[in-house]
């Protein structure tokens, strides 16, 4: 049963790693390459994509590891000295606080634009969101910064946490904060804000081709917002409920599928950009006829 277990969410997070790789890759070519790019919101969408793909990178290579062994073979992939450790622990939670936060900033934005629209030609720019990018992904790596100080090597056991320096309860506890409860308050609020005010001005009769076109960017952007929030609320949620029924056999299991579920998040943003934007849709089918006459 347990096998079986291993072997689905072994499957599927390989699907999953596959075309979450190849939809942020199309996400890019379509916000950066594109007339999409010309929105203040494409350039986080961008960021975000980059930050998806550098986290499904290194989430792949331990899935990697996975399957062989599950193959019973020894894994390829092997971190044997301080710096191997303190790079593979450091760098993929950086992304993975980046791409929470990117969300978050792109709700921001949807919230200043629609909310605040006297406000949204001097703060919804594409320069603006350049600056806000660029700090966004310094300050995910700062704040984890500490680290490569406590990740450590060890013979035979692989890399571990210095706790004389920082206890893992503190370091758990920082990280969930900062990259996971603190930017989710900040986007449920912002989308049940932009929710009440846009059912306000569909009932004032507030409209125009512009204000419809804004529409659809904004319930794309909230519904990529709210599948951030569903795919990774119930991860956040057991780490909640282990400590309380640490020796409970059904938790491993679902365990298992919660790992798939989270790393989904990292991979269907394009996915959900081309079922709802028509926009990205049209760019999309734009660009595929580009190519098929080029071929």
């Amino acid at each position: 049963m347990a096998s079986g277990l291993k072997w689905t969410s072994f499957l599927i997070s390989v699907i999953v790693h596959v075309f979450g790789l190849f939809g942020n890759f199309a996400s890019f070519i379509i916000m950066s390459f594109t007339r999409m790019k010309s929105y203040s919101f494409s350039f986080y969408l961008t960021c975000l994509a980059v930050s998806d793909n550098a986290f499904l990178t290194f989430s792949l290579l331990i899935w990697i590891n996975r399957g062989f062994r599950l193959f019973g073979l020894a894994i390829p992939i092997v971190a044997e000295s301080d710096i191997a450790c303190r790079f593979i622990e450091y760098v993929p939670m950086a992304f993975r606080n980046s791409s929470t936060w990117f969300i978050c900033l792109i709700c921001l934005e949807r919230l200043v634009a629609v909310a605040l629209p006297f406000m949204a030609r001097r703060l919804c720019r594409r320069s603006t969101a350049k600056y806000v990018s660029y700090f966004t992904f310094v300050a995910a790596f700062l704040s984890i910064s500490y680290l490569p100080a406590v990740v450590r090597y060890r013979p035979g056991v692989g890399c571990t946490f210095d706790t004389s320096i920082v206890s893992l309860f503190l370091h758990f506890q920082l990280f969930n904060v900062l990259g996971l409860y603190l930017p989710v308050s900040i986007i449920v609020t912002c989308n049940v804000v932009i929710v009440i005010v846009l059912k306000r001005t569909i009932g004032e009769g507030k409209g125009g081709s512009k204000a419809e076109k804004s529409s659809q960017v904004t319930v794309m952007l909230l519904i990529t917002s709210t599948a951030f929030v569903l795919l990774t609320a119930p991860d956040a949620l057991f780490h909640i409920i282990v400590p309380v029924f640490p020796e409970h056999g059904f938790l491993a299991a679902v365990d298992e599928f919660l790992v798939v579920f989270y790393c989904t998040n990292f991979a269907v943003n394009f996915y959900l950009y081309t079922i709802t934007g028509s926009e990205v849709r049209r760019t999309m089918i734009r660009g595929l006829r580009i190519v098929c006459k080029m071929s």
